[in-house]
């Protein structure tokens, strides 16, 4: 099994373990970091996994997948969001990989901690996520031949992902460590100075507040204080992973 993943705070890493736990053995290709054009053979399984930021898949995400041929490889596609909606996610995800070369036989949408307001879905996966995903993993495994294509929910959206409004910052307890800059997935996080976060670039997907060791890098707390509980609210409702195969 290949896990090819974007995850940006560990959280759809966290699901994307919970399926990959029934094969015998994984290797992972990391979405988030710079990648060379690779290619996979034919006969291997593969589970592509992203999260979901304002309905789409992360542009560094799409990028990367776009930099593998896939020679026709099986995959299942994941995506992971904090309990809102995945909205047009999964279908741009089954898109990406098919046109990377994938056969997409098998597809999650499945629910974790909200990254931004992270008191929405804060226990999930929970155990019955982690079971149910295994469940899956094995339905797949035990399949004769997996090699017809699946229709998902919602359409391929166009044009580029629009940026979210809000942005992480740095805070006067900053030490300029560079941890932010190196890993930020965007390379929106200057090494000469990490304190500003070049808005154009980000796409809050708040590796850099989940890293920091000083906790120096925040999300406009105020306004975040006043939504949080407005969102969790809203969102609270427990809402079911969804498997297409």
């Amino acid at each position: 099994m290949y896990k090819i993943i974007f995850s940006a705070t560990g959280r759809t890493e966290k699901v994307a373990d919970a399926f990959c736990s029934v094969f015998d053995k994984v290797e992972k290709i990391d979405l988030s970091a710079d990648m060379e054009k690779i290619s996979l053979p034919a006969e291997e399984i593969c589970l592509i996994a992203a999260p979901v930021y304002g309905g789409r898949i992360p542009a560094p995400a799409a990028e990367n997948i776009c930099k593998i041929t896939a020679n026709g490889a099986k995959a299942v596609v994941m995506v992971v969001y904090g309990n809102r909606a995945y909205d047009d996610a999964l279908a741009e995800l089954k898109h990406l990989a098919e046109t990377a070369g994938f056969t997409v036989c098998g597809a999650v949408a499945a629910v974790a901690q909200h990254s931004l307001i992270t008191d929405v879905a804060a226990d999930r996966p929970d155990e019955n996520d982690i079971k149910q995903l295994k469940e899956f993993a094995q339905q797949f495994m035990a399949m004769d031949t997996p090699s017809h294509s699946i229709t998902v929910p919602g359409n391929v959206p166009q044009g580029n992902a629009h940026s979210l409004p809000v942005h992480p910052k740095a805070t006067a307890a900053c030490t300029e460590c560079g941890l932010c800059a190196a890993k930020c997935p965007a390379k929106a996080i200057s090494r000469e100075t990490p304190q500003l976060t070049d808005k154009t670039k980000c796409i809050t997907c708040m590796r850099c507040v989940e890293i920091c060791p000083n906790g120096a890098r925040v999300l406009m707390p105020k306004v975040m204080k006043i939504a949080g509980p407005v969102m969790k609210k809203v969102w609270g409702k427990h809402t079911e992973n969804q498997f297409f195969i």
